[in-house]
C-alpha cells in the first residue's frame, strides 16, 4: 500500500488527472451494465456501457443507443452524474468535499486543480473553484427552472426530471437529451424548433458553460469595466461573439432552402442562431442535420473544431487558440513583428502553444478518420469526417446512428478521440512525453523553404 501511494504522489499532474477520467469512466461503465440501468432490464453490453461512460464523462453527446429508449432512470441517472463530473471536473469534486468539511487544500491538491481548468497560475485557485461550483450550480438551477415551465405542463412531474437533465447537459456542453419517447429516438430537440423559452434558455446555458470560468472572475470582478478584463477574456468574449454573430448569419442564409427551408423568417433566425451556439460542443440540434445544406455542414465542422473557451465545459481547439494564430499571422503577414492585441502583446510561447495544440488535433483527427475509412470504406468522406471532428471536439452530433453504422473497432476509435479532447490533446500527448528530458546541445539553424 506504501508503495502504491508512494507511486501515486510520483505522478504527474497530467497523468493523474487522466488516471482519473479513466477510473470515473470505469466506474461509469460498470453501473451501466448492469441490468437496472437498461430500459429492457437485461444488462447492457460492456461496449454500448463503455461508450456512453466515455461519451458522458467527457461531455461529448455522442451515443450508440438513445438515451431515453434505452436507459432506464437509473441509467439516465448515472449518465448525468457522469456528465456533471466530466463537465466541472472530476478534481471539481474533491474540491466540493474540502469546501464543505473545512479543510484546507495541499499544495499538491491546488496543483492538480489548477492543472484540470488549465489556469496559468496556483494563486487563487482555490477561491476560483468555489465561484466555479456554486456558480455552476446556480446556473444550471435557473436553466431547469426556465425550462420547467415548458416540460412540466407538457409531461406533468416528470417534466421536473426532464428540466433538470438537459439544464446540467446544456451547461456542461453535453449534448444528451431524454425526450427520444416523445419524439422518436435521436430526436435531440427537433421537437423545439419552434419554442424560443427553450432554444434560448438551451442556447444560454451552452454560452455560459462554454465562455470559460476565468471569463466568469472577469465579469464578477470589473462588471462592465471592459478596459479591465484580462488579455484571455477580452479574446475569448470578442471572437466567441464573431463566431455566434457570423455563424447565425451563415445558416441563416445556407439554411433557407435545406434544413430550415419550412420555417418561417422568425424561426430561421432562432434556429440560426441555435445552430451557431450548439456546435460549440454543445451537440444538441434543432434541426435536422442530414438534410443540412453543404455550406451548413462545413460551417459546423468548422465551429465543432473550434470549440468554446479555454478553462470551461467545452472542448475543440478552443477561441483563445484560434485568436492567437490569427493575430500571430497577422503580423507575419503584414511584417510588423508584433503580436499586439487590445494595448497588449502576445508571448511567443502562446503562438508556439497555439500551433502544437491545432496540429495535435489535426493529427489525432486524421489519423482515426483514415483508420475508420480503412474498416468501413462505405462511409462516405464528410459523413465520417463530421462525426470525427464531433468526437475530438466533443460536440456529440452525428449524421448518421453511430449504433447502426459503425464496427465496434470504429465505435472504440471514437471513443479514443472523446477521451483525448476531455483531458485535452497535449495534456494526452504529454503522457508520454513529460518525462523525457530535452538535449542540452543546440543545433546549428539552416533555412528551409516555408509557403
Amino acid at each position: 500500500m506504501k508503495k502504491f501511494f508512494s507511486v501515486f504522489r510520483k505522478m504527474s499532474c497530467s497523468r493523474l488527472i487522466a488516471g482519473g477520467y479513466l477510473a470515473i469512466i470505469s466506474l461509469g461503465t460498470l453501473l451501466l451494465c448492469t441490468p437496472m440501468a437498461s430500459a429492457t432490464g437485461e444488462a447492457n453490453d460492456p461496449l454500448t456501457a463503455l461508450f456512453t461512460a466515455v461519451s458522458a464523462t467527457c461531455v461529448t453527446g455522442l451515443v450508440t443507443v438513445d438515451t431515453a429508449t434505452g436507459w432506464s432512470l437509473f441509467g439516465q441517472s448515472v449518465i448525468l452524474c457522469l456528465i456533471q463530473i466530466g463537465g466541472l471536473g472530476f478534481m471539481s469534486v474533491f474540491a466540493l468535499f474540502s469546501i464543505v468539511s473545512g479543510k484546507h487544500m495541499s499544495l499538491r491538491a491546488r496543483g492538480l486543480l489548477r492543472d484540470s481548468v488549465n489556469a496559468a497560475k496556483l494563486g487563487g485557485v482555490a477561491k476560483l473553484f468555489r465561484t466555479l461550483l456554486f456558480g455552476s450550480l446556480l446556473t444550471e438551477a435557473a436553466g431547469a427552472l426556465l425550462l420547467s415551465f415548458v416540460f412540466v405542463p407538457q409531461f406533468g412531474a416528470k417534466g421536473i426530471w426532464y428540466a433538470v437533465f438537459h439544464a446540467v447537459s446544456a451547461f456542461c456542453n453535453a449534448g444528451f437529451d431524454i425526450l427520444g419517447k416523445d419524439f422518436g429516438a435521436y430526436a435531440s430537440v427537433t421537437g423545439y424548433y419552434d419554442n424560443p423559452l427553450v432554444l434560448l434558455t438551451l442556447s444560454a446555458l451552452v454560452i455560459i458553460g462554454g465562455i470559460g470560468f476565468f471569463v466568469w472572475q472577469d465579469i464578477i470582478e470589473n462588471k462592465k469595466n471592459f478596459k479591465k478584463y484580462s488579455l484571455h477574456a477580452k479574446l475569448a468574449l470578442t471572437f466567441s461573439a464573431f463566431l455566434l454573430i457570423g455563424g447565425t448569419v451563415l445558416f441563416f442564409f445556407s439554411e433557407k432552402n435545406a434544413s430550415m427551408q419550412h420555417m418561417h423568417i422568425g424561426q430561421r433566425l432562432l434556429n440560426s442562431f441555435f445552430c451557431s451556439v450548439s456546435p460549440r460542443t454543445a451537440g444538441m440540434n434543432s434541426v435536422d442535420l442530414a438534410a443540412m445544406s453543404p455550406a451548413g455542414i462545413l460551417m459546423t465542422d468548422l465551429l465543432m473544431f473550434i470549440g468554446g473557451s479555454p478553462g470551461s465545459t467545452a472542448g475543440g481547439i478552443k477561441t483563445v487558440t484560434v485568436a492567437v494564430l490569427f493575430i500571430a499571422a497577422r503580423a507575419n503577414l503584414t511584417n510588423s513583428g508584433s503580436r499586439n492585441v487590445f494595448g497588449r502583446r502576445l508571448p511567443e510561447e502562446a503562438v508556439k502553444k497555439a500551433v502544437s495544440v491545432v496540429m495535435v488535433n489535426i493529427t489525432l483527427a486524421v489519423g482515426v478518420l483514415t483508420a475508420i475509412l480503412l474498416l468501413q470504406p462505405e462511409l462516405s468522406l464528410s459523413d465520417a469526417l463530421f462525426t470525427v471532428i464531433s468526437a475530438i471536439a466533443t460536440v456529440g452530433l452525428s449524421v448518421f446512428t453511430i449504433g447502426e453504422t459503425l464496427l465496434p473497432a470504429s465505435q472504440l476509435l471514437l471513443a479514443f478521440l472523446m477521451f483525448c479532447g476531455r483531458v485535452g490533446s497535449m495534456s494526452f500527448v504529454l503522457l508520454f512525453t513529460e518525462k523525457k528530458i530535452p538535449s542540452a546541445i543546440i543545433k546549428p539553424e539552416e533555412e528551409v523553404l516555408v509557403g
